[in-house]
């Protein structure tokens, strides 16, 4: 397919070309089970994709190989399947992506793959053994869940929060759907171990495994999560770590609520100077969660402070001069009807802080759906919601990055108008694309529409007896819909 000589064109064409390389392996294959791995340090567990559950890391692995905090025996059999031509059934993200047959619609078995520092290894990964022990380019790592936060979708393994409420009250029963029980996930490996971070084997690990990593030069990608990593010591001891170890083909990221007190923030803020100062990567980024505005994000996300949490945005775009942010929106049911919203002020934020040819790219937004627990997901919701998609996708589009080369700027280009990136507007494009396919064709959905609706009304019910909130008085645009499913599916 021919394309524009436009920046959108190019990402598409490079798209194009890493989806060609990709299957000419294997229609399954994807770079991210070798190169990319999060390691849950609080719980023990492993997986190489957001989109994928993680699994448990057995500990004698680890006692003998701490690389086994990426290359576990599991996840060797995944690749194993992926050189083969296998689905691996927790891949259900891009597959149900894949299945829409739309040419310009990319799964991110490709976006990941499409990744600049994937480029040296989309060949001579096939030539490897399958079992091999491999360094990954990226590493997301969390060092304890200790989060001030109970978001709506989120789970007493990443949040002490959650796990008190769930002590005090037990796992949520909506329906058929038994959400946030500590002994399912227990049963899977999922809790934090309930020992210091000192004492904890995996952190262990992780130090004992982490210079063989540096040294190698293969680092792409280091990000720090959570759990809130603000509230964790080793957070500030990795900085430290890289002050000393400067790695100047990688990019430094962490992931924060930025809800945490201040004393907290200020200490981040001090951290990624430190990190700019001693030039010890080549990028620094802040990711931190939203995906609804106002009082409604503050329903999704419990614990927020919508305007404390904005201030915080704009004072890490404002003392960090080289420092990006990225808003990971995890796009759920009840984003759908204020994302618009959202995306204004995040749009605003771009616009104060670009400069032409230095700061080019101040805000990114990635917008990944949600799909567990199923019943928050979008697609529960009936097709007069589409219309709240539909005038995002047109906000972005209307609002895109435009830009022109320019030899001797920093980012080999100068912007003619702020706005998203294409990446991202690719992003709400793909999310209305599988969520429409959803609602109209009933296609992509694991459990039927009827055990969806009834267990997302009664989760509402359930967290505001809880919690003292009132879904009701927070999206009242969602009452027909909520009385609809409540009388139909009682």
């Amino acid at each position: 397919m021919e394309r524009p000589d436009t920046s959108a064109g190019r990402l598409m064409d490079r798209l194009d070309a890493v989806k060609a390389k990709l299957d000419s392996v294997s229609p399954s294959f994807c770079l991210a089970k070798w190169n990319q791995v999060t390691i849950h340090l609080a719980s023990g567990t492993t997986h190489s994709c957001h989109h994928c559950i993680p699994h448990k890391i057995p500990l004698q692995e680890v006692w003998d190989n701490p690389s086994a905090l990426h290359n576990t025996q599991e996840k060797k059999e995944r690749r194993k399947q992926m050189l083969t031509g296998e689905r691996p059934k927790e891949c259900d993200f891009c597959w149900r992506v894949e299945d829409l047959k739309n040419p310009d619609v990319f799964s991110d078995r490709v976006r990941k793959s499409a990744q600049k520092w994937n480029d040296d290894t989309i060949e001579t990964i096939p030539q490897m053994p399958w079992d091999a022990n491999v360094i990954p380019k990226y590493i997301e790592i969390d060092f304890s869940s200790a989060c001030n936060f109970k978001c709506l979708y989120c789970s007493p393994a990443y949040s002490t929060t959650w796990a008190k409420e769930i002590r005090e009250h037990g796992p949520i029963y909506s329906g058929i759907f038994t959400t946030n029980s500590m002994r399912a996930i227990a049963g899977v490996g999922g809790l934090p171990l309930d020992v210091e971070e000192d004492n904890n084997p995996y952190i262990q690990a992780f130090w004992k495994w982490f210079p063989e990593v540096v040294e190698s030069g293969k680092l792409r990608e280091m990000r720090v999560t959570g759990g809130e990593p603000l509230l964790s010591k080793n957070t500030f001891k990795l900085i430290d770590y890289f002050v000393e170890h400067p790695q100047p083909n990688m990019v430094f990221s962490i992931n924060s609520n930025l809800g945490a007190p201040k004393q907290f923030i200020d200490k981040l803020i001090k951290g990624m100077n430190k990190l700019s100062e001693a030039k010890a990567a080549k990028r620094l980024t802040v990711y931190t969660s939203g995906e609804g505005h106002g009082a409604r994000g503050e329903y999704i996300r419990h614990g927020l402070n919508y305007k404390t949490w904005l201030e915080n945005v704009n004072r890490i775009l404002a003392e960090c001069p080289n420092v990006e942010v990225v808003f990971m929106c995890t796009y759920n049911i009840l984003s759908v009807t204020s994302f618009k919203d959202f995306l204004q002020d995040a749009y605003d934020l771009i616009k104060t802080y670009t400069t032409p040819e230095i700061r080019t790219q101040p805000l990114v937004v990635s917008i990944p759906y949600l799909r567990h627990p199923e019943h928050l997901s979008a697609w529960v919701l009936d097709s007069t919601f589409l219309r709240y998609m539909e005038e995002c996708v047109t906000f972005m589009k209307n609002r895109t990055l435009e830009t022109k080369s320019q030899e001797n700027t920093k980012d080999g280009y100068i912007v003619v108008k702020p706005g998203f990136t294409e990446g991202s507007v690719q992003e709400m494009i793909r999310v209305y694309e599988v969520i429409k396919n959803a609602i109209i064709n009933g296609v992509g959905r694991n459990h039927n529409i009827v055990d969806l609706r009834r267990g997302f009304y009664q989760y509402m019910d359930q967290c505001d007896a809880r919690r003292g909130t009132s879904f009701l008085s927070t999206f009242p645009e969602m009452t027909e819909f909520y009385y609809n499913c409540k009388t139909n599916y009682p």
